[in-house]
């Protein structure tokens, strides 16, 4: 949209036909993966430059954004690609990033499960399962607050776990009216 409304409003260039934002895709490096984006011209120039594809530069057929979707498969990613392929993930997105071109690597569970910041901002949680069996990973509380505690944590109830406490507590029911409530099928 700021493209749009940057480019034509102010500049009155009109938008190219089927043009697309640019390229946003995961590459293979040597070993793993890495997602990429490119959606300024001056950065295909720097990721050119960057990968020993200077001559993509004057080629006529990537003089576009819809240039690059057209010839991506072909063209940019073979290059790219042959460009990382020595490297890892980590290394690739490293000089990518170093030249001010966004770049992530793309990890696997074993990856994110194994990450030092996932552990330390308690993002996967060893929750205790109630057969007895191995605890189960689950995701931790996304929301962090400075002077809040986060756990602990526990597993969601299941259904009807705490209806009787909640309803002893909240409304002040006993164990007879409990009862009578589960015989007509009021409460389960």
């Amino acid at each position: 949209m700021t493209d749009i409304v940057t480019n034509f409003y102010s500049m009155g260039i009109p938008d190219e036909a089927s043009s697309g934002v640019g390229i946003v895709e995961t590459f293979a490096a040597g070993e793993g993966h890495f997602v990429l984006q490119i959606v300024r011209e001056h950065h295909f120039e720097k990721v050119a430059e960057l990968t020993g594809n200077e001559a993509w530069l004057s080629d006529e057929r990537l003089a576009t954004r819809g240039g690059w979707q057209e010839h991506f498969e072909t063209v940019i990613r073979p290059g790219i690609e042959g460009w990382a392929a020595t490297m890892t993930n980590r290394e690739a997105v490293s000089v990518l990033s170093a030249e001010g071109i966004a770049a992530g690597e793309s990890n696997t569970s074993r990856d994110i499960v194994g990450d030092e910041h996932v552990a330390v901002r308690h993002m996967l949680v060893a929750m205790e399962r109630d057969d007895g069996g191995e605890p189960v990973l689950v995701p931790g509380n996304p929301i962090k607050m400075s002077r809040t505690p986060e756990g602990p944590e526990t597993r969601v109830p299941w259904l009807g776990e705490h209806t009787d406490d909640v309803l002893r507590a909240e409304l002040d029911l006993d164990d007879d009216r409990l009862a009578d409530l589960r015989s007509r099928g009021v409460i389960a």
